[in-house]
């Protein structure tokens, strides 16, 4: 039941992956062909800037699921991988450990915090 049940979050997965995917290229084509007049590349920047919002809050959400879902990943990943018990208990206790470092990341690389304060 656990395999099955793992098996299904996988396709889950990728099928928002594909979504994703020919949403991305479905944009980069329109984007592609509004590129012809400045009026259009004033309102293809204002898009880029919705898109670039939308993109940040995109990124929270999957790092928020990644932490709400972290011992249910653990356990599909324990299964798969043939972890032994030490092993899937200690990966669960860096569930805060890996959600600080990639809040530090975050903060410090992709939003460039400490350079937007600085200039």
């Amino acid at each position: 039941m656990a395999k099955r049940k793992g098996r299904s979050y996988i396709r889950k997965a990728l099928l928002a992956l594909v979504v994703i995917s020919l949403g991305l290229v479905v944009i980069l084509a329109l984007l592609y062909s509004a590129v012809k007049s400045d009026q259009q590349v004033s309102r293809l920047l204002d898009s880029v800037n919705n898109i670039s919002s939308i993109a940040r809050y995109l990124r929270w959400a999957v790092i928020g699921g990644v932490i709400l879902f972290w011992n249910e990943i653990i356990d599909y990943l324990s299964i798969t991988k043939g972890l032994d018990s030490a092993q899937g208990l200690r990966a669960k206790s860096m569930r805060w450990h890996v959600f600080l470092a990639v809040i530090a990341f975050e903060v410090l690389v992709v939003e460039a915090l400490p350079a937007k304060l600085l200039s």
